[in-house]
């Protein structure tokens, strides 16, 4: 069987593209030591947990104490203008709701853009009550991807003093 130059050159450019084409791995934008270094804690990466097994999309540090204290990153590879539409409707969703006094997701009370973020980044925050731990929810969109970031167990207001370090450290691996 003789095969042809043209076929072969599409074979090569196949394989060469493919690892461009495929889904980045949440585990991969950060690590658990800059994550603690930002946020002053003591959370550690669980390789038994299923999140972590799959790591694809979602990252999980948790509290070694088996605390309610998490950090998790979250990636959802979208095309830029699936992306754009959908983080410009959660962010409209959201600031709507807080503004009408209501909660989103059952836990955030409080709303704020994050212009560094680029358009439609915002972030989340919520306090500790009786039916949820303390909470903040990050998300920005880079390139062909939304990342968020979710702390649960921590002082929000903590969190949300390092959220440009938080930033800087997540886009840097996009």
């Amino acid at each position: 069987m003789k095969i042809r130059p043209s076929l072969l050159a599409l074979v090569a450019l196949l394989m060469a593209t493919c690892p461009l084409l495929a889904q980045k791995n949440a585990t991969g934008l950060t690590d658990v030591a800059t994550v603690n270094k930002i946020l002053g804690t003591h959370l550690q990466f669980d390789s038994g947990s299923p999140a972590n097994k799959l790591g694809r999309y979602e990252c999980r540090y948790t509290d070694p104490a088996g605390g309610n204290q998490y950090v998790a990153i979250h990636l959802l590879e979208s095309k830029v203008q699936y992306g754009y539409d959908v983080l410009k409707s959660e962010f409209d969703h959201a600031k709507t709701e807080i503004a009408a006094g209501r909660k989103i997701l059952a836990k955030y009370t409080t709303f704020a853009p994050y212009a560094a973020g680029g358009s439609y980044a915002y972030y989340l925050t919520g306090p500790k009550d009786k039916a949820t731990e303390a909470s903040v929810l990050f998300k920005f969109r880079k390139g062909d991807y939304i990342v968020a970031m979710t702390a649960e167990g921590l002082d929000p207001l903590t969190v949300t003093a390092k959220i440009n370090a938080l930033y800087t450290a997540l886009k840097a691996k996009l």
